[in-house]
């Protein structure tokens, strides 16, 4: 008597063979029909064009570096920081132009011929696909200008302090030394 090995067992049964087939094609259907399917829009697409903050926000989270910062160069723990900005975030699309020239004569018949030329230049953005819809092609985005800072804090009338502070604040910022005002505050005085 010969023995079978499992395989030829399963594979023998017909019944089971045609079910194992039949599963192996629809699982490659469902494959195939996968990529058919719209994709949600992805996060690096979200963050391409809704990561849009507004001055305010943008203005908070600056000063909250700073405040970390100073606190971290000078020890305080009472450290006020106002920041104002000169513009709001700048976007450059990408753009594509078309120039038509057109030239027309006058007629011949009447004698008198005289070329009249016109250009017409068009403008438009590159749309593309973003999975969530159309959108145009951003090229840069420009974050804001710091117009300038203002800082109160315990150490900020110690004169070394506060030139060490307004230096790395200019280096922080590439703003002038001149945009940044450290003052100090009296020492009965905590904010709340």
């Amino acid at each position: 008597m010969t023995e079978q090995k499992p395989l030829t067992k399963i594979f023998g049964n017909e019944k089971l063979r045609r079910v194992l087939i039949f599963a192996g094609i629809l699982g490659i259907a469902l494959i195939f029909l996968s990529d058919l399917l719209p994709k949600s829009s992805t996060k690096s697409d979200k963050k391409l064009y809704d990561d849009d903050i507004s001055n305010t926000e943008y203005c908070s989270a600056l000063e909250s570096k700073i405040k970390k910062l100073i606190a971290e160069s000078t020890g305080d723990k009472n450290i006020e920081v106002v920041v104002t900005l000169e513009n709001s975030v700048e976007y450059t699309y990408a753009t594509e132009r078309n120039n038509t020239t057109n030239s027309r004569k006058n007629d011949k018949l009447s004698g008198t011929v005289e070329n009249e030329t016109s250009d017409k230049l068009e403008e438009s953005y590159i749309i593309i696909n973003t999975g969530s819809g159309e959108q145009p092609l951003l090229l840069s985005r420009q974050e804001p200008t710091v117009r300038g800072v203002a800082v109160v804090c315990d150490s900020g009338a110690n004169a070394a302090v506060s030139e060490t502070v307004k230096q790395q604040l200019a280096v922080l910022l590439d703003i002038s030394e001149s945009r940044i005002s450290i003052a100090g505050r009296p020492h009965n005085q905590t904010v709340k």
